[in-house]
């Protein structure tokens, strides 16, 4: 299985159907990148910049590779890494995230997110979970 990190392009997002965002993605001046397992897309993810100094943390991943421990556990570490670098590199002192709640919450706060509170019928009718991190 050969995984491997790119930044984001808009093939990438075309090839998991979700061009509509590509302006987002795109024009947000944050960083963002696309995993890969033997050449096909299993997940894209990446830090908006909101305002000045705030950013938002969003990921979209396949069932692939949410079912693959090994993938999972790839992105993971390259998300350890990566998210001081694209934090300090953006000049951000604060980061939100959202997730449904008992999807990616201990997820989040294993990188140090806590939980801020519950949005109900946030999007589509669903209460989601906010989550910040903050420099201090």
């Amino acid at each position: 299985m050969n995984v491997r990190i790119e930044p984001l392009k808009l093939r990438h997002l075309t090839e998991l159907g979700q061009q509509e965002y590509a302006k987002d993605t795109f024009d947000n001046k944050g960083k963002a990148y696309a995993v890969l397992v033997d050449n096909k897309v299993v997940a894209i993810g990446g830090i908006s910049v909101l305002w000045e100094k705030v950013g938002r943390a969003w990921t979209l991943m396949t069932e692939d590779a949410k079912s693959s421990p090994l993938i999972m556990r790839r992105i993971h570490q390259a998300i350890k890494i990566m998210l001081p670098v694209i934090r300090d590199g953006l000049g951000l002192e604060r980061i939100e995230a959202d997730a449904l709640p008992g999807t990616a919450c201990a997820w989040l706060e294993r990188f140090g997110f806590k939980q801020e509170g519950a949005m109900p019928k946030y999007k589509d009718g669903r209460t989601f979970i906010r989550y910040g991190w903050t420099n201090g």
